[in-house]
């Protein structure tokens, strides 16, 4: 499994991250921008907007344990300034 994890020093990191041109790109597209990149994590900051896109890698994961971390472990509030995304192959 791939993930985008977003996140930034600023808050609310993801909603800027879905506010950005970037949203709209093939998250196949930004997960190859971040995996090659230093540390595996793209900066983005158009001086409005400002994230990290982290690129992480995975064995298989079942998708009903994804949605099972998504709906009952991540924080509604926290979501707003670091979460992830899952990359589709």
């Amino acid at each position: 499994m791939k993930i985008l994890w977003i996140s930034g020093d600023d808050d609310y990191a993801v909603i800027d991250f879905e506010n950005s041109p970037l949203y709209d790109q093939p998250f196949t597209q930004l997960f190859d921008l971040a995996w090659n990149s230093p540390k595996h994590t793209y900066s983005y900051d158009d001086g409005e907007r400002c994230f990290d896109i982290e690129a992480l890698k995975f064995g298989p994961v079942d998708d009903k344990f994804v949605d099972f971390v998504k709906d009952r472990l991540v924080d509604y509030d926290q979501a707003k300034h670091e979460d992830f995304f899952v990359v589709e192959e």
